[in-house]
């Protein structure tokens, strides 16, 4: 999912230097050194002079692509949601041939509960945002209507697919908000059942009390 200068930044925490950049070369370098500031710093110290310095930019250079804190954050929030999408289609199994049903659904729950230190911080950065600023949200739910979306076209008994979804999502909603995650054991349990159930032929799962 990922535009490669992101995942550099939290790898070895340094900026590629170039001596040329477009504009939206420019964004995504902002956008990397933002991600790095709050991952080491916190929501606090993100300021336009400390994303500016980690750029290796002038805030006057800041400034033109992000004209106020809010832009910024706005901009590195869509920029995440981004790149989770893309994490969904990196998760896509490429032994599937487009058109499997269930193909995108099982990617989206791969990319939901990957725990590998990238996901870990993209979770952590969409977190910290939403907590300060909810009104970020908005995106998120934008983000989740095009992968319903998505999952209603996969193939699946719509109501299935929903059901994916919704149980998916709330292991994501529960990462933003920071909540205790279920526990290792009962999560992996999970996870296999939803992909269980992505399979057209999956027959309904009795459950005992």
């Amino acid at each position: 999912m990922f535009i490669p200068t992101v995942w550099t930044v939290f790898t070895n925490g340094s900026l590629p230097m170039r001596t040329r950049s477009d504009p939206e070369q420019m964004r995504a370098r902002l956008l990397d050194a933002a991600s790095t500031v709050v991952l080491q710093h916190g929501l606090a110290g993100l300021t336009l002079d400390a994303v500016a310095r980690a750029a290796g930019v002038s805030k006057g250079g800041l400034l033109h692509h992000y004209p106020s804190k809010e832009a910024l954050i706005h901009g590195l929030f869509a920029h995440l949601l981004d790149e989770f999408d893309r994490e969904v289609e990196r998760a896509i199994d490429p032994a599937e041939p487009p058109g499997t049903p269930g193909r995108y659904t099982r990617a989206y729950i791969r990319a939901s509960f990957a725990t590998d230190e990238r996901q870990q911080d993209l979770g952590a950065l969409l977190g910290l945002l939403v907590s300060a600023n909810p009104e970020l949200l908005t995106l998120a739910q934008e983000s989740f209507a095009r992968a319903r979306a998505a999952i209603l076209a996969d193939g699946l008994d719509p109501v299935r697919g929903l059901l994916v979804q919704m149980a998916t999502d709330g292991v994501i909603f529960y990462e933003l908000l920071g909540m205790q995650l279920l526990p290792e054991e009962l999560c992996a349990q999970l996870y296999a059942e939803l992909l269980r159930l992505t399979f057209p032929e999956a027959p309904t799962r009795e459950w005992t009390p």
